[in-house]
């Protein structure tokens, strides 16, 4: 499209991402212009709260759990594991470590007080954007 050279790959697959990226990256760095990859993937949860979509009937249940199933996470802890790149029970230990980590952010969260209302609007946009080329 527009010239550009592109492919997609499998959104995932964290190593099918890796080996795409660096496809890219060399293609840019011999001077082949700008790259588009396309990382497939799927949103398991809706856009706004906690449900999957499919108790409010935008997506059927069906095409969710087949999703699901194709967990990136778990994709790439049954890669590093065939490879013994880690064991199971390091994998076992990050899980909770980053498990803990998560629900301290979260308790923090839960126990900090909500911003002022002028607030709001503060640091969503650059106030002093200059374009290179500019001074």
């Amino acid at each position: 499209m527009f010239g550009i050279k592109g492919f997609r790959c499998d959104g995932n697959d964290a190593i099918a991402v890796l080996k795409a990226g660096r496809r890219a990256i060399k293609n840019i760095r011999r001077g082949e212009g700008p790259f588009i990859l396309e990382c497939r993937t799927y949103r398991w949860k809706g856009h706004v709260g906690p449900d999957c979509d499919a108790e409010k009937g935008c997506r059927p249940k069906h095409e969710i759990d087949l999703w699901t199933k194709r967990c990136p996470i778990k994709k790439l802890e049954g890669y590093l594991s065939r490879k013994k790149i880690i064991t199971k029970e390091k994998m076992g230990q990050l899980r909770g470590e980053l498990e803990s980590e998560i629900n301290d952010a979260v308790a923090f969260a839960k126990n900090s007080p909500f911003p002022d209302e002028g607030e709001l609007y503060k640091d969503v946009y650059y106030r002093e954007a200059v374009c290179p080329g500019q001074s």
